[in-house]
């Protein structure tokens, strides 16, 4: 579980934390990452959690598909243009199940950011601490990030509108991201915000 794994991360990441602010020599330091790298692992141990994400995007977006709600698109993205009952349950169900999810990474990244006190305590730390410093509220930003991107690329290769190249290749960067981001245990303290925070405007995005 990652809160199991946090416990366990927060436990490794004081004795490192020891090595980034009392380094002297920049062969310590250059060393660190690769340290802390050894003792990662931080993908399997929340699995779990990527999984059931997955589950239940996948279960929201083919339950909408399967119900096929009378909702009709605008002209230019019905196939038949003669055909006055034009429905795009694909469409409808990408946009409805995007929506949701832009919407808890946004909500929980302002939670994090403004209200959770580890996050406001490291936002005056130096930049070694916020680079290397493991957060638990960043595993859970950094396992939604990736359940979406996942999720996206599947979905998106079935949609004629988003399976074009600049699309995919944004979901695979930002998936890759938050792959190496929650498995190295690094960069969390930007992840809150950049895969958080910044997603509030995705939310008008997927509707635009």
């Amino acid at each position: 579980m990652c809160q199991q794994s946090n416990t366990r991360s927060n436990q490794q990441s004081s004795s490192m934390e020891k090595k980034v602010f009392s380094a002297e020599s920049s062969k310590e330091l250059q060393n660190l990452p690769q340290a802390q790298a050894s003792s990662g692992g931080g993908f399997d141990l929340c699995r779990r959690e990527v999984e059931f994400g997955l589950l239940f995007l996948s279960l929201l977006y083919s339950s909408i598909l399967y119900l096929n709600p009378p909702v009709t698109p605008a002209p230019e993205f019905c196939h038949n243009d003669e055909d006055i009952n034009c429905r795009r349950p694909d469409l409808l169900a990408y946009k409805i199940t995007s929506g949701i999810a832009m919407m808890y990474m946004g909500l929980s990244g302002i939670r994090n950011w403004y209200f959770n006190k580890d996050v406001q305590e490291l936002s005056s730390s130096s930049s070694r601490g916020r680079l290397f410093r493991p957060l638990p509220a960043a595993n859970h930003q950094n396992v939604a990030i990736l359940v979406y991107q996942i999720w996206d690329i599947c979905v998106s290769l079935t949609i004629p509108e988003h399976r074009q190249a600049v699309f995919i290749v944004h979901h695979v960067l930002a998936g890759l991201t938050a792959f190496y981001a929650l498995e190295y245990q690094m960069v969390a303290y930007y992840s809150i915000f950049y895969g958080g925070c910044s997603e509030v405007s995705s939310i008008f995005l997927v509707w635009a």
